[in-house]
């Protein structure tokens, strides 16, 4: 959500206008796809997402609060 919210990548025709979302989409769909099948430790795996899932939201707080109000 925060991607669709900061970026706003459709008009009002339902047709998409923002290249950088599908930027960062396909980025997100190629990160999950290359993680498929690695057989790493239950313990560090964890860790890695617990890490990932605190800075994206440290991150996406910061800058819905900065463009919020330009957009």
């Amino acid at each position: 959500m925060v991607p669709y919210y900061l970026l706003q990548p459709y008009n009002i025709n339902l047709e998409m206008k923002s290249g950088t979302f599908a930027i960062v989409n396909s980025f997100t769909y190629i990160v999950c796809y290359l993680a498929i099948g690695k057989e790493i430790p239950t313990l560090i795996f964890g860790t890695l997402i617990s890490v990932f899932c605190i800075v994206y939201i440290a991150v996406a707080l910061l800058l819905a609060y900065r463009l919020a109000p330009n957009i």
